[in-house]
């Protein structure tokens, strides 16, 4: 009531709340052991996936200034792109490695929910409508402009 007073609606008022995502937990209904045996697999992985994640991003950000920079390199651009190249594969591996342990803890009939439940959220994703200028010319949707501060001399 007091929001309402002062023009705020309530959360989700909008239309435009997330759509609840599943529990997966429940919805798989895993056992005890199968939810300690992912407990130990986040605890050990989650920071490894998230530091090379982080690699990844750091590795692309530096690549992309070396390309922009006044005078190219084409030598350090080269070092950066296999800078790149490994952080990426890193991930990877990191990512699959973390995925195929969880699978692992999953019985075929968990799995086959498992992808079940995966389908549908890629779906609903799907669906969301996006709601993007468009551009009326070529009657695409307009993209957002980069978050690019550009130096001086610097080309786009």
């Amino acid at each position: 009531m007091v929001s309402a007073q002062n023009g705020e609606p309530p959360p989700g008022a909008d239309g435009f709340a997330p759509p609840p995502r599943p529990n997966l937990l429940q919805e798989l209904n895993l056992s005890k052991d199968q939810i300690q045996q992912l407990r130990v697999i986040n605890r050990e992985w989650n920071p490894r996936r998230q530091n090379a994640q982080r690699a990844f991003r750091l590795a692309q950000r530096d690549l992309d200034e070396s390309i922009y920079e006044n005078e190219v390199d084409e030598a350090t651009i080269n070092r950066k792109k296999d800078a790149v190249k490994s952080a990426h594969d890193e991930l990877i591996n990191t990512q699959t490695t973390m995925q195929t342990m969880i699978r692992k803890i999953l019985t075929n009939q968990q799995l086959a929910k498992f992808k079940q439940l995966r389908q549908q959220f890629a779906q609903k994703g799907q669906e969301k409508p996006i709601n993007r200028p468009v551009n009326q010319r070529q009657n695409q949707p307009v993209r957002p402009l980069q978050k690019r501060i550009l130096r001086p001399n610097q080309k786009p």
